[in-house]
């Protein structure tokens, strides 16, 4: 799990709703079938939360002093903010909707992407240090 999140955030999400484009792609198509990389996904994010445990990303040692605002809490500000609080810059996210996660929040029905599951992932993001602020507008 540590190295799938290291590469990036929601593997649980991801492991829901993703139409795995790659594995029309996988190099284990020359040999037998392609690595089924959602599954991976989905299982490792449902083991890790059936085990009560956290995999977070390693952070930098020494916080910078420098901060960064992220407007949009979506499948694309949330893994910037992931990614630069782990090179150890204060990161806000702003978000306009009263949820965080975006369209990933408000636009993939609930039967497809629970709710738990996405709110799990946008929690391990704040227990990386990023602040995300709803309800508010640029």
């Amino acid at each position: 799990m540590e190295l799938f999140r290291d590469a990036h955030p929601f593997p649980g999400v991801c492991g829901r709703v993703c139409h795995h484009p790659c594995e029309s792609e996988c190099t284990r198509n020359d040999y037998d079938e392609p690595l089924a990389i959602r599954e991976l996904h989905r299982f490792l994010a449902d083991w890790e939360k059936d085990a009560g445990e956290k995999a977070l990303p390693e952070a930098a040692e020494e916080k910078r002093g420098e901060k960064v605002a992220v407007i949009g809490s979506g499948p694309a500000g949330l893994p910037a903010a992931s990614f630069l609080a782990r090179k150890g810059y204060g990161v806000t996210v702003y978000e306009k909707l009263p949820v965080a996660g975006g369209m990933m929040a408000v636009g993939i029905p609930e039967y497809r992407l629970p709710r738990h599951i996405l709110a799990r992932e946008v929690d391990i993001i704040r227990d990386m240090g990023v602040e995300i602020k709803t309800g508010v507008t640029f």
